[in-house]
């Protein structure tokens, strides 16, 4: 990519938020910032968990040992703590 294609594919990702708070409310979308996870897994964790109206668990912190497969893009950085 270059810059131009960059700046072109961010700018569409800001119209698609912008669009998405406009027409959801706020306690079915939630934005998580990826230095906020990196900074601490752990509350970005419980943030999410809260939102989702679901028990915490201490698994969550340790999705790197699950066995479960994955197909992302991202398969090998599942399988490494963060």
């Amino acid at each position: 990519y270059d810059q131009t294609q960059l700046a072109d594919y961010y700018l569409a990702y800001r119209r698609l938020t912008q669009r998405w708070r406009s027409v959801l409310p706020p306690e079915v979308l939630m934005e998580i910032n990826y230095e906020d996870v990196v900074r601490d897994q752990a509350a970005a964790s419980r943030d999410i968990i809260r939102f989702l109206g679901l028990p915490w668990e201490d698994s969550v912190m340790r999705f790197h040992e699950s066995p479960a497969p994955s197909a992302t893009a991202s398969a090998v950085q599942v399988r490494r703590p963060i």
